[in-house]
């Protein structure tokens, strides 16, 4: 055989065999890219749970307060992390009915609210269901915008309608007057000799129930407009 030949048939023979090697590494790339593909969908969303668990909840609800005696819009965050730039919107406004007179809540503007924290806004008197709305329910659209720790959260949207409240059962795990209650029985105890206390105990109830019967709740005037700022 010609060495030439030979030479040639040995070059083509080596680019045959870098050219199968080229495409069994091409081959193997494929399995280690979905791999990679993988992995990296797994951490995206392993951030996206960790951030969505870190982010703050807050709500909005119509509540009856003092054991039934008032309605209350109640906003609170029941999530883990601290809602900053709070905004509730109601869409028609709340009526609100107070000693400054009739007016309106359409919006709620809250700087921070930490977790697990509720406030409640007055609305009216349980009493003034009929003359607040004579002619039945009226449905509010709510809108709650807020930050979290990781930036703007998605706007939550929903529909709460007067009506659905205004026949409801209203339960307590206790109230003021329960205290007040149990103070009277304890002074008709202490009073009575049925209650077995040393005589320095027995005084220091005495003088904690004429406290309490003397004392005077401080209520805070209410203020109450079309827009809410914390």
């Amino acid at each position: 055989m010609d060495p030439n030949d030979a030479a040639i048939i040995a070059a083509w023979a080596g680019v045959v065999v870098a050219f199968i090697a080229a495409v069994a590494a091409f081959i193997a790339l494929i399995p280690a890219k979905r791999a990679a593909d993988a992995a990296k969908d797994q951490t995206e969303l392993q951030r996206q749970i960790a951030q969505e668990s870190a982010a703050p909840t807050v709500w909005a609800d119509i509540r009856p307060f003092l054991a039934g005696l008032s309605t209350e819009l109640v906003i609170g965050n029941s999530g883990h992390t601290v809602a900053t730039h709070v905004r509730v919107e109601v869409n028609p406004p709340l009526p609100v009915r107070s000693n400054d007179g009739d007016s309106n809540l359409s919006e709620v503007q809250l700087s921070s609210l930490a977790p697990g924290r509720e406030l409640r806004f007055f609305l009216f008197a349980s009493n003034e269901w009929d003359s607040i709305m004579p002619g039945g329910g009226s449905a509010h659209r709510i809108t709650i915008k807020a930050n979290g720790p990781y930036g703007v959260l998605a706007p939550v949207e929903f529909t709460l309608d007067l009506a659905e409240y205004r026949e409801t059962i209203v339960t307590t795990d206790g109230a003021i007057r329960d205290i007040v209650r149990a103070i009277d029985r304890l002074d008709k105890s202490v009073n009575h000799g049925t209650l077995k206390v040393n005589a320095s105990v027995q005084k220091e109830v005495q003088v904690v129930i004429a406290r309490g019967k003397h004392g005077q709740a401080r209520k805070r005037p209410s203020r109450y407009g079309s827009t809410w700022n914390r």
